[in-house]
């Protein structure tokens, strides 16, 4: 389902916003994926990312699984068919807990909000080191397993940024976005922060010398400001007017 099926262009509320976040998160992120794994199966699912994170897809036996798992290697069985069905567990499962709404959502009122609101989401998913591991976990799948890529970027990458446009819709008027700017607009701001936070959280190449927080700042102000620009500009249908 495609968000615009979920959520259309409204004009800034203050109640909106949360609603329509939460609305869309249930569209697009599949409630039984978190549910239809137990404990024991979630901690063999985190095991095996862990160690493809490690050592690639190839090179990840089944013995080693099972020996970190402390189980026989045939009872793996009982979880997944076959490696391959593994990489999609792992990545239903944990796309799943990924894209899970906080409770309690705050007011979010504006584009300044919206931008902020979700790269907070994106910072303290950082700081799960889970995620680091997730992240050395797709690049692995990435290049070794090609027929994943669209899987990863369908669960992870286009999720996320489709979550974050039609949040952007929900809450900016007229002045401030043109609906067509949305997802680049989403892609812009939220890549400025994952790439940051992969050089520093996954790739480990140390801390910049701008603060965080300064940084963030950044981002959204220039991000919001381009938008604007570009909504206050005249477009050719306007003109012809």
């Amino acid at each position: 389902m495609a968000e615009a099926d979920v959520l259309q262009p409204a004009a800034p509320a203050a109640t909106s916003a949360p609603a329509g976040l939460r609305a869309l998160v249930e569209a697009l992120v599949e409630p039984l994926a978190a549910r239809r794994f137990g404990d024991r199966h979630r901690e063999v699912l985190l095991a095996a990312m862990q160690l493809i994170a490690q050592r690639g897809f190839a090179a990840a036996s089944l013995r080693e699984l099972a020996r970190r798992v402390r189980i026989s290697q045939p009872s793996l069985y009982h979880y997944f068919d076959s490696k391959e069905a593994l990489i999609e567990q792992i990545v239903e499962a944990y796309s799943a807990e990924l894209f899970e709404p906080p409770a309690d959502l705050p007011p979010i009122r504006s584009l300044e909000d919206a931008l902020r609101f979700a790269i907070g989401r994106v910072r303290a998913v950082y700081e799960d080191p889970r995620h680091a591991d997730f992240v050395r976990f797709m690049f692995a799948v990435a290049i070794e397993k090609p027929r994943f890529r669209e899987l990863l970027r369908d669960h992870y990458t286009e999720r996320a940024i489709r979550l974050v446009a039609a949040l952007l819709r929900c809450v900016a008027g007229p002045a401030d976005l043109r609906p067509q700017d949305a997802t680049p607009l989403a892609e812009l701001a939220i890549n400025a922060i994952v790439l940051r936070l992969i050089n520093e959280r996954v790739l480990r190449l140390g801390s910049s010398d701008v603060d965080d927080d300064a940084y963030v700042e950044f981002v959204i102000d220039t991000a919001v400001r381009g938008a604007r620009a570009r909504a206050a500009a005249p477009t050719p249908h306007r003109e012809a007017q």
